[in-house]
């Protein structure tokens, strides 16, 4: 292995431990901004879904989706930190497999985009209940929530990062 590949195989896995540690940290860290406040202007228990105005109907059909994701981004979780794990121990052997460091990287590659893929479904699902007017406010709260400008580009933050830190979307509120 030449010294590109192991600076980008060094570069790859720095990134996936930092996408990991700080989607967990988001997970299982209630920030005070975005923590469940029931005495708000709503009931609804997502401090997101009452900023843009969801109605208790929708909530009702919202909430399913959440809890579809919710339940499919543990599992999805597990799996991830399990492969991290085992990716860690393949680095730490005395003579590492770099056949199978490449196959560990390449399956946490494709678990991360799966998780992508089932925050974007939720997204999309939610366009679904959600008024055309409210569905932009949605896009724009979690645009300004993850730092994303978008005549800027990405400045930092995802919206993965912004559903995490809503306790109801992560899991960790009511």
């Amino acid at each position: 292995m030449n010294r590109v590949q192991t600076c980008l195989l060094s570069l790859s896995l720095g990134l996936n431990l930092a996408f990991g540690g700080i989607w967990l940290i988001h997970i299982l860290k209630q920030n005070p901004l975005f923590e469940s406040d029931q005495t708000a202007h709503s009931s609804l228990p997502s401090s997101l879904h009452r900023e843009i105005g969801v109605l208790p109907d929708q909530w009702k059909q919202i909430s399913t989706l959440i809890g579809n994701f919710r339940q499919a981004s543990r599992i999805q979780g597990r799996k991830i930190r399990i492969l991290r794990c085992r990716l860690l121990d393949l680095l730490e052997a005395p003579i590492p497999d770099r056949n199978a460091i490449q196959t560990a990287q390449k399956q946490l590659y494709a678990l991360n985009f799966d998780m992508k893929k089932k925050a974007v479904t939720l997204l999309l699902g939610e366009k679904e209940f959600l008024s055309p007017d409210q569905y932009r406010s949605l896009i724009k709260e979690i645009r300004k929530r993850s730092n994303c400008a978008r005549e800027n580009g990405h400045n930092g933050g995802s919206f993965m990062q912004v559903l995490s830190k809503d306790p109801v979307i992560s899991g960790n509120g009511p």
